[in-house]
């Protein structure tokens, strides 16, 4: 396979993977893993190598999708928002069905 033809099949998982909500809680879950947002730095250099390492891995997966949509990334921080409002909002209706049960 070319990398021409990989990139093509991967460009299609993602895409897979994106038209699902449960493939855009799994990708952000795994987005989050990568402590994108965190700092790296330890007073421990192998912890720190970790980190950095752990963070390349989420700025990859970003460039994928970039390379994709330029909007995916954003457009998966919302749908997140969004699934997990629809699931509190439905927790919250079982827990009224709850109170109101004797």
């Amino acid at each position: 396979m070319t990398e021409e033809q990989e990139q093509d099949e991967l460009a299609r998982a993602l895409r897979d993977v994106l038209s699902m909500p449960s493939g855009k809680r799994l990708l952000f879950w795994v987005l989050g893993e990568c402590n994108l947002y965190g700092d790296p730095f330890s007073s421990d250099g192998h912890v720190t190598d970790y980190l950095l390492g752990k963070q390349a891995i989420g700025r990859k997966i970003i460039d994928l999708m970039n390379s994709v949509d330029l909007r995916a990334y954003p457009t998966l921080l919302l749908d997140v928002a969004d699934i997990k409002a629809m699931e509190e909002a439905a927790e919250g209706e079982d827990a009224g069905e709850e109170d109101n049960e004797i």
